[in-house]
């Protein structure tokens, strides 16, 4: 727990040390028991919890300032969150982390951010599973950009260019994600 704890305060760096620190988060995330208690810990000290809800709103604040590149080393930190068993998200912290790859899903001008926010919004369903099921609202907003999703080209306003061939699997990986997306919606009913 405290690696992840000394990772946190790079994120306030420049946008390559962010970079870097928000992969660092999603590599560490996966490997962390977020339910274990801390033997010997003094009292006062941040604790599981704590840490899991600071590192849910650092992976939301990486949306409102960070670069494209930035913004999909977060979705992939946010996958590592989603499908550790031991991360029970926080229903609002949740919502203040689901809404920025809802949004970046349906409307990112970058293909590569929408296929990495696609799988990020997928793999969300696996921790709802295990407590802090979304509102209603949030389930609509997801429902609706998982079928933006599908489109080839984001519901954005201006030109939009055809995608280059090197970006066609990220065009195949984001529906492939979808799809498993709108699966993992109908199971839960």
């Amino acid at each position: 727990l405290w690696v992840l704890d000394s990772v946190l305060p790079a994120l306030n760096d420049k946008d390559k040390v962010r970079q870097a620190a928000y992969r660092a988060i999603g590599q560490l995330i996966r490997l962390i028991n977020f339910s274990a208690t801390l033997v010997g810990t003094p009292a006062g000290t941040p604790g599981s919890s704590d840490l899991l809800n600071r590192t849910v709103a650092a992976l939301a604040a990486g949306f409102e300032e960070g670069t494209a590149k930035t913004q999909w080393n977060v979705c992939y930190a946010a996958v590592q969150l989603y499908v550790n068993p031991t991360a029970l998200i926080p229903v609002e912290g949740g919502e203040k982390l689901l809404l920025p790859m809802v949004e970046r899903l349906a409307r990112s001008p970058n293909i590569k951010l929408r296929a990495h926010a696609a799988l990020a919004v997928a793999c969300a369903p696996i921790s709802w599973r295990r407590g802090g099921m979304p509102s209603s609202g949030m389930l609509a907003k997801v429902v609706e950009a998982a079928h933006q999703g599908l489109e080839d080209h984001p519901t954005v306003e201006g030109p939009q260019r055809p995608s280059p061939a090197h970006e066609v699997r990220y065009l195949q990986m984001r529906k492939r994600h979808v799809k498993s997306l709108l699966e993992h919606l109908e199971d839960l009913g």
